[in-house]
């Protein structure tokens, strides 16, 4: 099963939003492939799970926007209608 934010209704738009935390974005991959500790075999675990829910997506012919949560909370509202509006048309 795919955990999911928000879907748009009516369209095979769904939402993701990646915490910068949980999904290491704070660093490049490759730190933290060197596993220093457990979080980054977490890390690890959801880069490699976020590519392939990216591929499944593309290969069903639907449409996976990935939204990062500290870029989220700095966006207007008629950014994100923006950013839904732009993988929609695609």
């Amino acid at each position: 099963a795919i955990d999911m934010c928000a879907v748009v209704s009516g369209r095979d738009v769904f939402i993701q939003v990646d915490g910068d935390h949980w999904h290491g974005l704070d660093r490049p991959i490759d730190i933290i492939r060197r596993f220093k500790s457990g979080h980054d075999r977490v890390i690890t675990r959801k880069f490699d799970r976020d590519i392939e829910q990216c591929k499944w997506f593309k290969g069903e012919g639907r449409v996976l926007l990935r939204l990062v949560e500290s870029r989220l909370k700095k966006m207007t509202d008629s950014e994100i209608i923006e950013a839904v509006k732009g993988a929609v048309s695609g």
